[in-house]
């Protein structure tokens, strides 16, 4: 973990995920995200360092962050929202 520098987390805006990109970036560490939707804890997040998106487009995920192995995604999303592929290649998350 201290050789990685930058975690991504798909559905950033759960409570669990929050608890986690916090300690990240207790750590020091880079961290970005996607949320389907704004709320008071995604905006405290971003406030707190957290670059997070809400279009789910690929273009929005910068290239220092596509990394699979560095990709983490809450379980109650489906597979097919998840905006990573395991080469590390981007694609638009279905709504």
């Amino acid at each position: 973990m201290e050789d990685v520098k930058n975690y991504y987390f798909i559905g950033a805006g759960g409570i669990g995920m929050a608890a986690l990109e916090r300690y990240m970036l207790s750590r020091g560490k880079n961290v970005a995200g996607y949320d389907r939707t704004p709320s008071q804890l995604t905006e405290a997040l971003a406030a707190e360092g957290v670059k997070i998106t809400f279009g789910g487009e690929a273009e929005e995920i910068s290239e220092d962050f596509r990394d699979p192995a560095t990709t983490l995604w809450s379980t109650h999303l489906p597979c097919r929202n998840h905006c990573l592929c395991s080469d590390g290649s981007a694609t638009t998350v279905s709504a």
